[in-house]
């Protein structure tokens, strides 16, 4: 298995560690581990001038139009909402840092861009509230024991901290969500859904 990350680096010979602006087809890859804070915080790196970012065939990556010579951000981003897609109609798996979204203006021929722009929404769901909302707390109660992420959460959950949980309604039986974790409340913080014909 090949896996992908952005924004969020593991040292391990099948996993390829990459940004938005610089990382191979999604479709490349079985699986894809990708923080959406890295993704808006690689973006203003690039309209601030801040950091260099090169595509796959070396052009660099600009604020602008396409040419021979360079590679329009705008569509970087949008090919990702394509390689996404396509990566879950064929049973890939992505695994999402839950973050609030927030809204990045500035990308020339991608107004609206957004944490979640590129990554399909469950059925009856989204990324924006009130599905997605802000929230800070670092109390973990695994809900479901049998599922393959609750062994990483139970391990590591005194160094997690959740900015975000999910609306309860989104995680009924009908909209093909799937409970991982809660924090206080019971609210839900981590949490699989069925998109297309794969999981988030």
């Amino acid at each position: 298995m090949r896996i992908l990350t952005i924004g969020y680096s593991l040292p391990n010979q099948v996993v390829d560690n990459h940004t938005v602006l610089n990382a191979p087809s999604l479709t490349d890859y079985d699986a894809a581990f990708i923080d959406p804070e890295a993704i808006t915080g690689a973006v203003q790196q690039l309209l601030e001038g801040e950091r260099p970012f090169n595509a796959q065939d070396g052009r660099p990556v600009v604020n602008g139009a396409t040419t021979a010579t360079q590679v329009s951000a705008a569509e970087q981003l949008l090919r990702r909402a394509e390689e996404a897609e396509r990566l879950l109609e064929q049973g890939g798996t992505l695994f999402v840092v839950g973050r609030p979204n927030a809204v990045l203006p500035g990308v020339v021929g991608f107004e609206g861009f957004d944490r979640y722009s590129w990554l399909p929404a469950p059925k009856g769901g989204g990324w924006n509230p009130p599905h997605l909302r802000a929230a800070e707390g670092k109390n973990i109660r695994i809900a479901d024991d049998q599922h393959p992420l609750s062994g990483v959460l139970r391990e590591y959950r005194r160094h997690i901290t959740y900015r975000a949980v999910l609306d309860p309604a989104v995680l009924t039986a009908d909209r093909e969500g799937h409970v991982i974790a809660t924090g206080g409340a019971n609210m839900p913080i981590a949490a699989e859904f069925d998109v297309l014909a794969g999981h988030v």
